[in-house]
């Protein structure tokens, strides 16, 4: 289910989407109906924190780099599937604090999300 930001998501970037399962938090000011693509991005997390739950899932993300990276790049894939941008904008974002550091490298970061692409043109 589509929300904008709650108050008590203060101390994070409003501007940033944000999956808590079963929520995807959108900021305030945009209508979300405009992004089709990071909506899609937000379900693959929607999925993931239902498939290990929800604690889980944010353990991990937060305290393992590989699992935060590979979990990103789930979601660009779906994304990019939508979108068909270029993947190149989400490597430097996956090499940044964005993403907490996900990828050590852009060569990482762009090995792990053509996997991902790959992967998810299977489905």
């Amino acid at each position: 289910m589509l929300k904008p930001h709650p108050w008590w998501l203060f101390w994070l970037n409003r501007k940033r989407w944000i999956s808590i399962y079963p929520h995807i938090y959108h900021p305030v000011y945009i209508n979300p109906i405009y992004y089709p693509a990071i909506i899609s991005h937000e379900d693959v997390h929607l999925i993931q924190q239902q498939n290990y739950g929800l604690i889980k899932w944010i353990f991990k993300y937060i305290f393992n780099r590989k699992f935060r990276l590979h979990a990103e790049a789930e979601g660009i894939a779906a994304e990019l599937y939508i979108s068909k941008d270029s993947p190149n904008f989400y490597v430097d974002q996956l090499c940044s604090s964005a993403y907490l550091w996900a990828a050590k490298s852009k060569e990482e970061a762009l090995e792990v999300i053509n996997a991902a692409i790959k992967n998810y043109a299977r489905l």
